[in-house]
């Protein structure tokens, strides 16, 4: 019994042992420092706007997205609900039970502003826009 018992134990070892050093992701990245962290955009330029409003209403179907000078300013986490739909007699009252699209703003390696939606995990890496970490 217990000699059974150390061979499942060694087997069990050996194959964590092995899978660890076959990783090539392990071994890659054991080297290279990679960082990101949540990010801001402390000021909007007008191109900067026109680039996050492009990437957004790639994601968002539901109509035209306008975005303020206020997205990302403060936090680095943007959340796009449908606009409530209307009638002649006004808005529908009643709560929309579509989750939200959230899109996250981060810094990669303190240089890549990225913006990620993330339900889909689509990113892109913005041009236009000068993130700077969130403290």
């Amino acid at each position: 019994m217990n000699f059974s018992l150390i061979l499942v134990y060694s087997t069990l070892s050996l194959l964590l042992t092995g899978c660890k050093a076959l990783d090539p992701a392990a071994s890659e990245n054991s080297d290279s420092i990679y960082s990101a962290v949540d990010a801001i955009i402390p000021k909007h330029t007008p191109n900067s706007i026109a680039e996050l409003q492009l990437y957004v209403s790639q994601v968002v179907t539901e109509g035209k997205v306008t975005l303020t000078e206020n997205a990302f300013a403060q936090q680095s986490k943007l959340s796009i609900e449908r606009t409530p739909i209307k009638t002649l007699q006004g808005p529908i009252v009643g709560r929309s039970l579509e989750t939200p699209h959230l899109f996250l703003l981060i810094l990669e390696n303190n240089q890549q502003c990225v913006l990620i939606h993330q339900q889909s995990q689509q990113h892109w890496v913005l041009q236009e826009a000068k993130c700077v970490a969130r403290e």
